[in-house]
């Protein structure tokens, strides 16, 4: 299974509005399918160029002309979700406060985990580094960063809900998530960002908001639950984050380019443009929770905490937090 993102939009204050991020998750069988098609698209507008083709430089009519060639409504896949963040509504003191209340709380780990085990030196080392690293986010970063991850979650739950039948099996021994490398190059930067993911699906497991994996998976041993060791709503997404997820130059995916175009078609449409004919075309791909086309992330006072960081962190084991959210009853899967 392949899972390709890329954005479109700056996050930024400077130019409030909506920024966005689109994922496209296709099956690796259609892959060739896709790429052909797109490819021969192309060559329709750039002719024998091996130039990248961007969504923002394309007009309206040639964004229709893209998903009536590259998007057919013969072909079932890919599918599409899309995450966005809206900088008119946002306001960037919120975003900032929340970026500097997460770096407070993984210096605090660092603290707690010298105390609670001296000699595990270098896992407390990454925590301060990590701490240091989130610190120095721009606002429109960590933007950027909140609003990737959320897209990764919901692209994995797109790829469960829209492959669970016995046919698409295989497909989930080999998960690959490619993103547009935006500013995230280095082993440093990348390290760090899986951190993040990790810590971000943890909570939101135990707030009753992990993925939901079809029952009958783990009665057929599906690869989902037999790679990530599904139990009570946690998925372990060490290996895929790890070994298979990779910042990607653009210009060497289709898919990402693919994916780039959507996210511009989407952010026309939501931007204002509301009979933009190549959105008509390609809204009956984007699947998200409860049918929302357009999940919109949201920081808020809400989103902050009003007392110490030290009541935010916890020690506790993979294993631990499994027990606790079995006890609380927020283990969730489909029927």
């Amino acid at each position: 299974m392949r899972i390709f993102m890329d954005e479109s939009g700056s996050f930024s204050w400077s130019t409030p509005g909506i920024s966005l991020m689109t994922a496209l998750v296709i099956p690796n069988a259609a892959m060739d399918g896709l790429t052909s098609r797109f490819g021969v698209w192309k060559s329709s507008i750039v002719g024998k160029s091996t130039r990248e083709v961007k969504g923002s430089e394309l007009t309206s009519a040639q964004l229709e002309s893209f998903v009536r060639q590259v998007l057919p409504h013969s072909e079932r896949v890919p599918y599409l979700t899309v995450v966005g963040a809206d900088t008119a509504t946002t306001l960037e003191s919120h975003v900032l406060m929340a970026k500097d209340q997460l770096s407070q709380q993984y210096a605090h780990l660092a603290k707690r985990l010298l105390e609670h085990d001296p000699p595990n030196k270098s896992q407390a080392e990454d925590c301060t580094q990590l701490s240091g690293w989130t610190r120095k986010r721009s606002a429109v970063n960590f933007l950027w960063i909140a609003t990737a991850e959320r897209t990764i979650v919901e692209a994995i739950q797109l790829m469960i809900c829209g492959f669970m039948e016995q046919q698409f099996d295989q497909e989930f021994e080999n998960i690959e998530i490619s993103i547009d490398r935006s500013f995230i190059k280095e082993p440093g930067p990348i390290r760090f960002w899986q951190e993040y993911h990790r810590a971000s699906h943890l909570t939101r497991a135990k707030k009753g908001e992990g993925f939901m994996v079809p029952k009958d998976w783990k009665l057929r041993d599906h690869p989902y639950n037999r790679k990530y060791r599904v139990e009570a709503g946690i998925t372990n997404l060490a290996d895929l984050l790890r070994d298979h997820m990779n910042f990607v130059d653009s210009k060497q995916s289709f898919g990402v380019q693919i994916a780039d175009i959507c996210a511009q078609i989407c952010r026309r449409f939501h931007g204002g443009d509301k009979k933009l004919p190549a959105y008509a075309l390609l809204e009956r791909r984007i699947i998200g929770r409860n049918g929302c086309k357009l999940l919109l992330l949201h920081f808020n006072e809400s989103s902050l905490f009003s007392d110490g960081p030290e009541n935010h962190v916890n020690l506790r084991t993979t294993e631990e937090q499994i027990l606790e959210i079995k006890k609380s009853g927020h283990a969730r899967k489909t029927p």
